[in-house]
């Protein structure tokens, strides 16, 4: 049977530094009650958060698991909401995903944080190549969007000028697309493209490439 966690044995150098994991700590403790304050716990649905929010026992427990698992959900995620930040200066506003980062409305300090897009990415590779890749990432975060989206799918409402309501939010796009929540088809089918198209188009090749990039992880 294995262990949830990677164990040492004794006089074995730890694979991620003790430094690193308390400087993340430290992050994600300023994260936190920053989005809670700010956005509520819906806040913490969004995939790049669950991300961020697997990290943490990943780099304590050295788990190669939750860490693969972490990468699988975000890294194509996080390569779009670059590609937006840096292309917005310039014109090349793709996806809208970093508008906000130029928006004066929103503070400094959570523009600050929603730097991870850019550092997390490193991070997490940097993670995966010390640990190793966990094959089964792939299956656990399929059924973690899949349960994400049932969520959102039951607990929030179509976003909607004329209501000001905190429910009425289209948390990872399970509506439509942007904050019209477009979409070409009936609010069913959407969701369920996306069940089948997030792990097909955003986890399915991440996957592949961590695999083939990393080494297999070991008990």
């Amino acid at each position: 049977m294995t262990s949830i966690s990677r164990p040492l044995v004794r006089n074995e150098v730890p694979a991620i530094p003790l430094l690193l994991k308390f400087a993340y700590t430290a992050f994600m403790g300023v994260l936190i009650p920053t989005y809670l304050h700010t956005y509520g716990p819906r806040e913490f649905l969004w995939f790049c958060d669950i991300g961020l929010l697997l990290a943490l026992p990943a780099l304590w427990l050295e788990n190669s698991l939750l860490a693969s698992t972490s990468a699988v959900g975000v890294l194509i995620a996080q390569a779009i909401w670059i590609a937006d930040f840096f292309g917005h200066p310039i014109g090349l506003r793709i996806f809208g995903a970093a508008g906000y980062m130029f928006d004066p409305t929103y503070t400094h300090l959570i523009r600050g944080i929603s730097l991870f897009h850019i550092w997390f990415p490193i991070l997490i590779l940097w993670t995966v190549h010390r640990l190793g890749y966990d094959r089964r990432a792939f299956a656990l975060q399929t059924i973690i969007c899949i349960v994400t989206l049932m969520i959102c799918r039951i607990c929030f409402i179509p976003p909607n000028p004329a209501i000001h309501c905190n429910l009425a939010v289209n948390e990872n796009c399970v509506f439509g697309l942007g904050a019209s929540a477009w979409r070409p088809v009936s609010e069913t089918v959407w969701l369920m493209c996306l069940t089948v198209g997030m792990p097909m188009v955003f986890y399915w090749p991440t996957h592949k490439i961590l695999g083939w990039a990393f080494p297999a992880h070991r008990e």
